[in-house]
């Protein structure tokens, strides 16, 4: 869940940053981020991409070892 929201907020701040375009159909939160035009420090951008990663072996634990 804590992904989700994640999402939801950094897509809500892209809308808000971006004249009200749709946001990117991406689930990378750190992309994201990049896209809404928010500063990151590295450890914030490392701590968007565990939970990526966390989300990815939880959502799609069959697919874990491709990606």
């Amino acid at each position: 869940m804590g992904h989700l929201v994640l999402e939801k907020i950094l897509k809500a701040l892209f809308v808000q940053n971006s004249a009200d375009l749709l946001p990117p159909k991406t689930h990378n939160l750190v992309k994201l981020a990049e896209h809404s035009k928010i500063p990151l420090t590295d450890e914030q951008k490392f701590f968007l991409d565990e939970v990526n990663d966390f989300n990815i072996e939880v959502r799609y634990p069959q697919f874990r070892d491709a990606l």
